[in-house]
This record gives C-alpha cells, sequence and structure tokens, in this order.
C-alpha cells in the first residue's frame, strides 16, 4: 500500500463558485488522491492526501487558478 502525505493549505477559497473554479484543476492532478476545502474554518482549510506531491506545486496549482494558498505549519 503506498503512503499518502497530507498537504494543509490556509486558502481564499470559500465559495461554491470557487470550488466549482478549483476542482478540475486538482482532479487533474493525478497524484491528489483525495481533497477537501473547509469553507466554514476561518482560513478556508485546503487538506490534501497525496503522493509524491510537494506543498509547493500545490500552492503553484492554486494560484495559477487565481486563488490566494498558503501552507500550514503542524
Amino acid at each position: 500500500m503506498e503512503e499518502k502525505d497530507i498537504l494543509i493549505f490556509k486558502t481564499n477559497i470559500f465559495r461554491e463558485s470557487d470550488l466549482h473554479r478549483i476542482r478540475p484543476v486538482l482532479l487533474n492532478e493525478s497524484r491528489i488522491k483525495k481533497w477537501h476545502v473547509d469553507t466554514t474554518d476561518i482560513d478556508h482549510v485546503l487538506r490534501i492526501e497525496a503522493h509524491d506531491l510537494e506543498p509547493t506545486e500545490v500552492i503553484n496549482l492554486v494560484t495559477h487558478t487565481g486563488f490566494y494558498c498558503e501552507e500550514l505549519a503542524d
């Protein structure tokens, strides 16, 4: 069984329209196995389960879609 990394980010993704914009970008990245945005959290936390994916790659994907994205420390 392959080990998954858990990556956590602060974003400004909080509306349904935001989710519709980011969904195809995240689904297109084959190394992302699961993802979720907590739109009710003050930091609009994006949680990603992935394999062999660097936080900077996620930040680039999200920011190129027009959103703010910052890795949260443990």
